[in-house]
C-alpha cells in the first residue's frame, strides 16, 4: 500500500465496518452534490491523477487515514528468519569474482491491493529498498550504546536535553546497569539487553541499533558512546547516508566483494577511499532509512562474514568496521563528518574534525584520560540507575572476540531478544586461528561460546538456526 519492498512487513488494516460506514455517509451526501456532480467529479479526477493519488482510490485512502492514527494503521515487524540446515550453514562461500554473477533481479511488483485489507510483505529473496513511510517526527534522534559508567551516561543525557530539547533519546545497555530510572526522570527510552560484548559481534550489535531506529522515528540517528562529549547543536548537517570521524590513511580490504553485493541495488556503486576514511564510532550519524535496510536481519545475514574474517582479519567483526561493510554492501554513501572531532594528545586541538564540532571522541592517550570517565557521580543521582539481573551480572564481565553462539545465548537468557535470530557458525579455520584453546576443552573465559569441557567440534554439533524466541 505504501510502495515498499523493504525487508520488513508493513500491514495496513481497515475494518469492513469502517469502509461500510464511509460508503454509507457518502451515499447520504449524494443528493446535496447533484448540482455540482459533473464539474466537481471531473475536476477531482483530473487533480487526483495529476498528483499521483490514483484517482478516487487515493481519496478513500486519505479519508481512512484521517479516521485513525498512522500507528493504528501501520505496524513494522521483522520478517521471520529462514531456518538452514547445518550443511547449508557450512557451505563454502563463493569467491568474490563470482559474486556479481549471483545478483538477483527484484521480484515483480505485487498486484494492486484490495480496499478493505492490504498486506504488503517481502521474503528473504527480495531485494529490499529504502522507503519513507511518514515524515520523521524530528531530524535527529540519539542512540546511546552503554554498559556502566553512570556518571558519563547521566551527563550525556542532560547535555542532549540542553542542546537538543526536542530530540528523542534511546539508551541501550549491553548487560550493564539498568538506566530505566534515569529515563523516567529525564524522558528517554531505555532497553536492557543481555550481555554479548556486541562491540565485537555484529549480530547483536546490528539488531540493537535497528531496534533503536524503529523507536526513534527520526530522519537521522546519532550514535554516542559514554566517552563522547556534547558541545552544542549540529552546525554541519549530514550530506550522506552515514558519517563519522575522519580516520586518515584507512582502508578496507576486499572491496570488490562488497561492491558486487551493492550493485544488486545500486548499479555502478563504488566503495571509495573517501568513504572508508569515516570512523563509525561514537559521534557518528546514520540515516534511519539506511539502518532499517542495511542493518536488518535479512540483509546482515546475506553477507559472508566468515569469508571476510578469513581473508581480511578478525577486526572486521568490530562494530565500527562491520557497519562500514554492511552499509557499503547495500550501496549507501558514507563520509567523514566535521561536526564530530577526534581528540588526541593535544588537549584543545582536535586531531581531525573542527574545534567547534558538536561532538568529541577521545583516545586513551588524551591528557588526563577521557573526560567523562573522570566525572564524579553526584549523591542525588545514585538512584538514577540500578544493577542488572544476576544472570546478566554473572556473564557481563567477559570481553571476548569471536565468541558469539546463538544457541548459548538463548540457553543463558531465555530468548533471542536483542540479537538476530539466526545462528552464525564460525568456520574451523577462524576457530583454530583465534581460539586454539578449545582443543583442550572450553575454558572458563568463554561462557558465551561453549560449556565447560566442550571442544570446538562439540560446539559445532549444537549450532543450528534458532526458533523465533524473540
Amino acid at each position: 500500500a505504501f510502495g515498499s519492498t523493504a525487508p520488513v512487513a508493513y500491514r495496513c488494516r481497515v475494518s469492513r465496518a469502517c469502509v461500510r460506514a464511509e460508503a454509507h455517509q457518502s451515499m447520504r451526501r449524494v443528493p446535496l452534490l447533484v448540482t455540482v456532480l459533473g464539474l466537481g467529479l471531473a475536476l477531482l479526477l483530473i487533480d487526483s491523477f495529476a498528483s499521483g493519488g490514483g484517482g478516487l482510490g487515493g481519496g478513500v485512502l486519505v479519508r481512512l487515514g484521517a479516521a485513525a492514527s498512522f500507528s493504528e494503521l501501520v505496524t513494522v515487524q521483522k520478517s521471520a528468519p529462514v531456518a538452514q540446515s547445518a550443511s547449508a550453514l557450512w557451505a563454502p562461500p563463493p569467491p568474490p569474482q563470482l559474486a556479481g554473477q549471483l545478483a538477483r533481479s527484484p521480484p515483480p511488483p505485487p498486484p494492486p491491493p484490495p480496499v478493505v485489507e492490504t498486506t504488503v510483505a517481502t521474503t528473504t529473496t527480495d531485494v529490499p529498498t529504502t522507503t519513507t513511510i511518514e515524515k520523521p517526527k524530528e531530524k535527529y534522534g540519539f542512540y546511546l550504546h552503554v554498559f556502566r559508567d553512570p556518571q558519563a551516561v547521566i551527563f550525556q543525557v542532560r547535555e542532549l536535553k540542553k542542546f537538543f530539547p526536542t530530540s528523542p533519546v534511546y539508551i541501550m545497555s549491553d548487560g550493564g546497569f539498568d538506566f530505566s530510572p534515569l529515563c523516567v526522570a529525564e524522558g528517554c527510552t531505555f532497553t536492557l539487553c543481555p550481555p554479548a560484548n556486541d562491540r565485537w559481534h555484529p549480530w547483536p550489535f546490528f539488531r540493537r541499533i535497528w531496534d533503536a531506529a524503529v523507536v526513534l522515528e527520526t530522519e537521522y540517528v546519532i550514535m554516542l558512546e559514554p566517552d563522547n562529549t556534547i558541545h552544542g547543536p549540529i552546525t554541519r548537517e549530514p550530506k550522506a547516508d552515514a558519517g563519522g570521524l575522519y580516520v586518515q590513511q584507512r582502508g578496507f580490504g576486499h572491496a570488490e566483494y562488497v561492491e558486487a553485493l551493492a550493485q544488486e541495488r545500486v548499479p555502478g556503486y563504488k566503495w571509495t577511499k573517501h568513504m572508508m576514511q569515516a570512523g563509525l564510532a561514537g559521534g557518528s550519524y546514520f540515516r534511519r532509512a539506511a539502518i532499517l535496510d542495511a542493518f536488518s536481519d535479512e540483509v546482515v545475514t546475506k553477507i559472508d562474514w566468515n569469508w571476510l574474517g578469513e581473508h581480511a582479519s578478525k577486526e572486521i567483526y568490530s562494530s565500527d568496521f562491520a557497519m562500514q561493510y554492511a552499509l557499503a554492501a547495500r550501496g549507501y554513501t558514507i563520509e567523514p563528518w566535521d561536526d564530530s572531532a577526534q581528540m588526541d594528545k593535544d588537549k584543545d586541538k582536535p586531531l581531525t574534525g573542527k574545534v567547534d564540532s558538536a561532538f568529541r571522541h577521545y583516545c586513551g592517550c588524551y591528557p588526563g584520560g577521557k573526560p567523562t570517565y573522570n566525572y564524579k557521580l553526584a549523591q542525588e543521582d545514585k538512584n538514577l540507575f540500578k544493577e542488572a539481573p544476576e544472570v546478566y551480572r554473572r556473564n557481563s564481565g567477559h570481553v571476548c572476540q569471536l565468541c558469539y553462539n546463538l544457541t548459548k545465548y538463548i540457553e543463558l537468557y531465555g530468548s533471542a531478544r536483542c540479537t538476530i535470530n539466526k545462528q552464525h557458525v564460525y568456520t574451523d579455520r577462524l576457530m583454530y586461528l583465534h581460539h586454539p584453546e578449545l582443543k583442550d576443552g572450553c575454558p572458563d573465559f568463554l561462557p558465551w561460546l561453549c560449556n565447560k569441557g566442550d571442544t570446538y567440534h562439540t560446539i559445532k554439533s549444537t549450532w543450528k538456526a534458532g526458533d523465533d524466541g524473540r
